[in-house]
């Protein structure tokens, strides 16, 4: 029976930002859904969330995993041919954290803009400082500890804000985005994880 060929990662990816704007809190009470970046936004609006120590900890959560696969998808080319389609796909993503106009004008003390500015540039750093970031020996495991990382914050930042909602006694369970986008993040890091043998050592190749 032949081994089945493992999943290219630019489909995981386009999984994950797919799951990423698919319900991550349900609630039938209400008729309340909202994916991760809704999510993030309604968070930054807690009076609990901004007198936290860190303030904005539950939006940063939910937004730093869209830093994490813009750095995966420019990390993750194999060939300098790839790279454009991978850096575009980090760009789009670094455009889609950047705050509102207002920001630039007469809002930039906002915290909440301010954590909005900061994933931007770093997604942007990603998506323009990829292939210069890549190293032999150590490409394969920086993409899956960012996977990992990014499973993690989402998992935190979920779980933080279903139990910001659940203080409005609403009903609200974790929706099926969150662990869609979860599972992508795991199987991104499992694919990635450094399996090279001694012929490609030799040869120097890291994806």
């Amino acid at each position: 029976m032949p081994i089945p060929k493992p999943v290219p990662v630019w489909l995981l990816l386009l999984a994950a930002l797919v799951c990423y704007s698919l319900p991550w809190a349900v609630s039938s009470n209400a008729g309340l859904s909202m994916g991760a970046y809704d999510l993030a936004e309604w968070a930054s609006l807690h009076p609990a969330v901004r007198a936290a120590s860190p303030p904005l900890l539950a939006s940063f959560l939910l937004r730093a995993p869209l830093v994490g696969l813009a750095w995966i998808a420019t990390l993750s080319s194999r060939r300098k041919g790839s790279w454009p389609f991978n850096g575009i796909l980090a760009g789009a993503i670094a455009i889609a954290l950047l705050p509102p106009l207002e920001f630039f004008t007469q809002y930039g003390n906002d915290p909440n803009y301010r954590q909005q500015a900061a994933l931007a540039l770093a997604a942007f750093i990603g998506a323009l400082g990829g292939p210069a970031f890549r190293s032999n020996g150590w490409t394969r495991a920086i993409v899956s500890m960012t996977a990992l990382g990014a499973a993690a914050a989402a998992s935190g930042g979920a779980l933080q804000a279903v139990s910001l909602l659940n203080d409005f006694r609403l009903s609200t369970p974790p929706g099926f985005g969150s662990a869609g986008f979860i599972i992508c993040c795991l199987l991104l890091a499992w694919m990635c994880f450094p399996r090279r043998t001694a012929t490609q050592i030799k040869q120097g190749r890291a994806f």
